[in-house]
């Protein structure tokens, strides 16, 4: 079973709505695969944002159980691929493991704007953005099983 790692700036938001939408999706294709997520600047555990909640809440998705934590060595070795939320987001992951540059991309070329502390509309907009980006992630992995 592939290991997808989820990774914006605090887990509280992109990264955690990505896993949860993965894991709610992937076995309904069915794709093997397992998604965990991780922060680059988590400066101690937190649940997801209330309005985080709230959004994939909407979508059926619940992610009330999620506590955020930071990326650590021992999180990205577990990792088949890693699908970071924005640019800097992918530069910060590349500049604490160099080593891991080969697994890493960008869930959305156009990169997700992160939403945190502001309005419900700014996280709904980041849910269909992540909603999307992860189908078309599955929908590939999929085909790449299927071969």
């Amino acid at each position: 079973m592939k290991r997808i790692l989820f990774v914006c700036a605090g887990n509280t938001c992109r990264s955690p709505m990505a896993e949860a939408v993965f894991n709610e999706l992937a076995p309904q294709l069915p794709v093997a695969a397992a998604a965990f997520s991780a922060g680059v600047a988590v400066y101690a555990p937190s649940p997801a944002s209330a309005l985080a909640v709230q959004t994939m809440d909407n979508y059926g998705v619940d992610i009330t159980k999620h506590i955020s934590r930071q990326l650590t060595a021992e999180i990205i070795e577990q990792a088949d691929a890693v699908y970071c939320m924005t640019d800097s987001v992918l530069s910060a992951v590349k500049a604490m493991f160099p080593q891991y540059t080969g697994t890493l991309e960008l869930l959305d070329n156009d990169g997700i704007a992160d939403p945190y502390g502001g309005t419900a509309n700014d996280y709904d907009l980041a849910a269909v953005q992540i909603i999307s980006a992860v189908k078309k992630l599955l929908l590939d992995m999929k085909e790449q099983e299927n071969g």
